[in-house]
């Protein structure tokens, strides 16, 4: 069996119709994304999960002490910082986001497609 170099893979792949490629690599990228986020996923919930075990633990035993007013002034100053920024940011992405999906809705749907199934096999 002949062996098929990379550069004759990609020869091939231009080759077909364009909406075919925009399909390949919507599947595949989504397969990818959807798997690898399942798998890394199970350990960063568990990694939070722990971390806020650990640290209500401590916070009980006495070993950390939280400045409450703290939190809440800086949270409170992130969230007036992230609102000033949506307002400028949001509907520009919006607006993008649809023209992308209307420009190459080929590849957005077999990339939701590749995602599920991605996901359902991690």
């Amino acid at each position: 069996m002949a062996q098929l170099s990379l550069q004759d893979a990609i020869d091939r792949f231009n080759k077909l119709p364009k909406s075919v490629q925009q399909a390949i690599v919507g599947t595949s990228s989504g397969f990818l994304t959807g798997f690898t986020l399942v798998k890394f996923g199970r350990y960063a919930g568990f990694s939070m999960g722990a971390s806020i075990l650990l640290l209500q633990l401590g916070h009980h035993y006495g070993y950390i002490n939280i400045d409450w007013k703290s939190v809440n002034r800086d949270i409170k100053k992130a969230k007036s910082e992230m609102e000033k920024q949506a307002n400028t940011h949001i509907p520009d992405l919006s607006a993008r986001v649809q023209n992308g999906i209307k420009n190459n809705a080929v590849i957005a749907s077999t990339f939701v497609g590749g995602f599920c199934l991605g996901a359902s096999t991690a």
